[in-house]
C-alpha cells in the first residue's frame, strides 16, 4: 500500500500514451532524488488523488487534484486544487518559462531552476518538463529539490541529443531508438516538422507513411532498409534510399531550411551502432 504524502496525494495520474512516458520518466528521478518513492504514477484512467492534463481537453471523470496548461482566460481566483504550467504565460502557481528561464511558481512568486537552454531538449518536450515542475510543486517539493532531480534527470538522458549545427539547421540524434513507438515518441516532441533519418538492416516498421507526414517533410533510409518498406516509404513519402549515414546528414541539412531540424532516429537495433557515427559524419 502506498503511504501518502503531507499533500494528500499518493497517486498521480498520467496523461494519455503518447505523452505518459517522458513525463513518467522525469517524474520518477524527482521524485526518486525527493525520497518521495511512495507516490504511484498511474494511467489516466485510473482513480488517482492528482491527474495531470497536457491536451487540455479535461478530464471528465476526476474530480480531485489537477495540473493542467494555464487557463486562456484568467478570473484572477486562483483554484486551491490546481497548478498550471505554460511556456509563455505567467502563472499563480505550478511552472513557467520567463526570459529564457525555468521557473518553479509558488503564490506568484517565481524561483529559477535552470535556464531552458541547458536542458538542450526539443522545444516541444520543455511542456513535459514544466508538467513535471509543476505535479513536483503540488507534492510540496521545493523548488531546490526540483533542481536536483531535473540535474540527475538530465544526466542520465540517453535519448534526443543535439549534436550540433549547421546552416541553420539543427541535427537531433536519437540512435537508440529502436522500435516504432520510440519513433513515434521523438517525432511527437518537436513544434514543426523534422526531416527524418530513419531504417537499416533490421527495420520493420509498421507505422502508416500517411500518419509520418505529419511530423516529417522528408525522409531519408539508411542502407540495407528492406526493398518493401524503401517501395511502399517511398510512394507516400518520397523517402530516398542512401548509401550511408554522411550522404544522409549531407542531403538532410542540404533540404532542410534554416530553422529546421534533422531528427536520426533508426527505429531498429542497427541504430546502435550510429551514435558515434552522427557525431563524427556532423563534426
Amino acid at each position: 500500500m502506498k503511504a501518502t504524502t503531507s499533500t494528500g496525494i499518493s497517486r498521480i495520474g498520467l496523461p494519455g500514451s503518447r505523452h505518459n512516458t517522458w513525463l513518467g520518466q522525469i517524474l520518477s528521478v524527482i521524485l526518486r532524488e525527493n525520497r518521495r518513492e511512495a507516490v504511484a504514477l498511474l494511467p489516466s484512467g485510473e482513480a488517482c488523488d492528482l491527474a495531470i492534463d497536457m491536451d487540455g481537453h479535461g478530464l471528465p471523470h476526476h474530480t480531485g487534484k489537477l495540473v493542467r496548461r494555464s487557463p486562456d482566460v484568467d478570473t484572477g481566483i486562483p483554484d486551491p486544487n490546481q497548478w498550471h504550467f505554460s511556456s509563455d504565460a505567467i502563472v499563480w502557481r505550478g511552472a513557467s518559462v520567463r526570459h529564457g528561464l525555468l521557473v518553479a511558481v509558488q503564490a506568484g512568486r517565481a524561483f529559477v531552476l535552470t535556464p531552458v537552454r541547458e536542458l538542450a531538449l526539443p522545444e516541444g518536450m520543455i511542456d513535459f518538463v514544466l508538467a513535471a515542475v509543476a505535479t513536483s510543486q503540488a507534492l510540496g517539493i521545493e523548488p531546490q529539490g526540483i533542481r536536483r532531480g531535473l540535474e540527475a534527470w538530465r544526466k542520465g538522458f540517453e535519448r534526443l541529443k543535439l549534436v550540433g549545427e549547421r546552416q541553420g539547421v539543427q541535427v537531433w540524434d536519437d540512435s537508440r531508438c529502436d522500435s516504432d513507438f520510440e519513433l513515434m515518441q521523438a517525432l511527437q516532441t518537436f513544434e514543426r516538422k523534422v526531416t527524418l533519418v530513419s531504417g537499416g538492416p533490421d527495420f520493420g516498421s509498421t507505422i502508416d507513411p500517411e500518419l509520418l507526414r505529419h511530423f516529417a517533410n522528408r525522409v531519408f533510409l539508411l542502407p540495407g532498409t528492406p526493398v518493401s518498406l524503401v517501395r511502399s516509404w517511398g510512394l507516400a513519402l518520397q523517402a530516398t534510399l542512401v548509401t550511408d549515414l554522411r550522404e544522409a546528414l549531407q542531403l538532410s541539412l542540404d533540404r532542410t531550411s534554416a530553422g529546421g531540424a534533422v531528427l536520426v532516429a533508426p527505429a531498429c537495433r542497427h541504430g546502435q551502432e550510429l551514435s558515434n557515427q552522427v557525431m563524427e559524419a556532423i563534426g
